[in-house]
């Protein structure tokens, strides 16, 4: 993203510097001629400087999304870690709370609780 920032910024100075600050006036016999080849090297400045702003612009962008990718995944891979996390905690609560199988086969009004008296028993 660095280098995306130094691009545009060099490109833009070098698209100014060329087209305001570039002369392609030459004298000749007293007079101020304008030079053609010095006028297509002037042209050639705007467009390289253009194109170097522009190619910065989108390695900026293509980083800007690498980045956001990688957040993203990094986000998801700790919600992944939390939720595992989370589900061995319930699970080991529900494993707790919930009856064993023994007991669930039992007919009603009967506790395997230690210590728990059977209606049988009374």
């Amino acid at each position: 993203m660095v280098l995306g920032c130094l691009l545009i910024g060099v490109g833009i100075i070098m698209a100014f510097c060329f087209a305001a600050v570039y002369d392609t006036a030459v004298e000749a016999g007293g007079q101020h001629v304008n030079n053609i080849g010095l006028e297509v090297n002037r042209l050639i400045g705007v467009i390289c400087g253009i194109g170097l702003a522009f190619f910065g612009s989108g390695l900026l962008l293509i980083g800007q999304m690498i980045s956001l990718r990688a957040q993203a995944r990094r986000t998801a891979d700790a919600l992944e870690a939390t939720g595992k996390i989370v589900a061995e905690q319930d699970a080991e609560w529900r494993k707790k709370q919930a009856p064993s199988m023994d007991d669930r086969d039992l007919p009603s009004g009967h506790d395997r609780r230690p210590g728990a008296v059977s209606p049988r028993s009374e």
